[in-house]
């Protein structure tokens, strides 16, 4: 009995598998000027005009810089609110969320590399595993597999985002409690303390996407062995 249920499982499985989802066709103009879209196009503007803060090294382009740093995050929450309210979730926009997130990262923390702000290897890692699991999710998408996204992938992005806004601070603050305690913090530590714990939470939930890839990737394995062997069985 327990055998025979696995089996429709499998079919099942197989089935589901096959199902072409059908949707309309792509209206390219209307996608083109939806209004999450264009908070894209915004954030993707945001970018370069960080980078050349960045290279005026003083307090206050630091502190513009972080400012629009944070002002690209908000958007990027933005976005995905409206697109899921106005029902203007697009294929361009699919594309465009994603990149314009990688775009922003990868490009502040190379940029600040040559200034000594953050360690070379510590974001070649963070952008290997953004390779890494890019491709991954390609294969995945092209084998018709679903892989859920890790939880832990949430946390990874909030330190990610909140490193690289205490980075772009860089110099140490004085913060007053009441005009009666003084403490001076340094924003360059804090931003590298939240990179590091990133760093972490990112190898854990790339390491997840690849098991539960592995899972899925075996389980096909063991349905084509067992469709095979009922082929065989049934010719015999």
């Amino acid at each position: 009995m327990i055998l025979r249920n696995q089996k429709k499982a499998r079919r099942a499985r197989r089935k589901q598998r096959k199902k072409l989802t059908l949707r309309p066709p792509t209206n390219f103009k209307r996608e083109l000027y939806a209004i999450p879209n264009i908070l894209c196009y915004f954030r993707i503007i945001l970018i370069p005009v960080i980078l050349v803060l960045i290279a005026y090294e003083s307090r206050w382009y630091s502190y513009l810089a972080a400012i629009l740093f944070s002002v690209a995050c908000i958007t990027d929450f933005f976005d995905g609110y409206l697109a899921r309210k106005l029902d203007q979730i697009t294929i361009l926009g699919k594309l465009l969320d994603p990149l314009a997130d990688k775009l922003a990262v990868a490009a502040t923390l190379i940029i600040l590399i040559p200034l000594g702000r953050v360690p070379g290897w510590l974001v070649i890692l963070l952008l290997s595993r953004e390779f890494a699991i890019t491709g991954l999710r390609g294969i995945a998408a092209s084998e018709k597999m679903i892989i859920a996204s890790s939880p832990v992938a949430k946390y990874k992005t909030t330190f990610q985002m909140v490193s690289i806004f205490f980075l772009l601070l860089h110099y140490p603050y004085q913060i007053h409690f009441y005009g009666i305690v003084s403490i001076e913090i340094s924003a360059h530590h804090v931003g590298l303390a939240f990179l590091y714990l990133s760093l972490f939470f990112s190898l854990v939930s790339a390491a997840d996407y690849f098991w539960k890839f592995a899972v899925q990737i075996n389980q096909r394995y063991e349905d084509v062995l067992e469709e095979n062997a009922g082929i065989d069985s049934t010719e015999s």
